[in-house]
């Protein structure tokens, strides 16, 4: 009990003396102050009590229309800052996070909790390290761990194409595997382009499942992009018919006879 009243107590502190600075509107003396504290501190301060204090100081800064300085907070701490042992942490082994923590958890916290204007800041200045992050991550979205992995995944993906980066957005729907998801991102992306490059953005798609035996997720796509992609004189309509015949020769039914 004592430990987590001195919990409290430390974030309280270190919150009334961020306000100092954020009400005076110094926010990057608020923000040198939490880095500079764990900097000193983070050895006697311990990793869970360090990992509190970022996420607590980046909500302020959030606050306090500084998402901006919150990024370069999380940043810092994803890079390292607090120190090696003070590292970002992604609880695996246990099924619930009671009596522990999870960053990636906290992360997707700030992600979700705050509104896409700001959040979609912090995203851009993290992408990097995100991405990086979840390179080394299996995409097995069932286990505990896993879902709290899909959940921040998911809140990546719809940053990264409210800021109309669709080609890291990409990266994350396709892990996902949620192709009805997929198309609406494809679709999105579409719009920034020619209406007749449309159907190329979706058998784009569609080729790059199939060249990595992807099979069924082809044909989900396939599926799911029809509701975007309408029949047109254009040219480039050949690529889309092209990437659908493929996709129905693959659903045929095998035979003895194929040959």
């Amino acid at each position: 009990m004592a430990a987590l009243i001195d919990e409290k107590a430390a974030l309280q502190n270190m919150e009334d003396k961020m306000l100092q600075e954020l009400k005076a509107s110094n926010l990057y003396e608020a923000l040198q102050y939490v880095q500079s504290f764990i900097a000193r501190k983070k050895k006697s301060i311990g990793t869970q009590l360090v990992s509190s204090m970022v996420f607590h100081a980046a909500k302020l800064l959030i606050d306090y229309d500084s998402a901006e300085y919150a990024g370069t907070l999380l940043l810092w701490f994803m890079e390292g800052g607090a120190g090696e042992e003070n590292s970002f942490y992604i609880e695996n082994n246990k099924d619930s996070l009671e009596g522990t923590y999870c960053d990636m958890s906290r992360l997707t916290g700030i992600l979700t909790d705050h509104p896409q204007e700001k959040a979609s800041v912090i995203i851009e200045v993290i992408q990097k390290q995100v991405l990086t992050l979840i390179e080394g991550l299996p995409t097995t979205y069932t286990t505990p761990m896993g879902k709290r992995l899909a959940k921040f995944e998911e809140a990546c993906a719809s940053l990264f194409e409210f800021k109309h980066n669709f080609r890291v957005a990409y990266k994350f729907r396709l892990r996902l595997g949620d192709m009805k998801e997929m198309a609406k991102s494809l679709d999105l992306w579409a719009s920034d382009a020619y209406p007749t490059e449309r159907p190329l953005f979706f058998v784009r798609s569609i080729l790059h499942l199939l060249v990595v035996n992807e099979q069924e997720k082809a044909l989900d796509l396939l599926e799911s992009a029809k509701l975007y992609v309408v029949e047109n004189d254009h040219k480039t309509m050949v690529a889309w018919h092209f990437a659908t015949m493929v996709c129905e020769l693959i659903d045929l039914p095998v035979t003895a006879d194929v040959n």
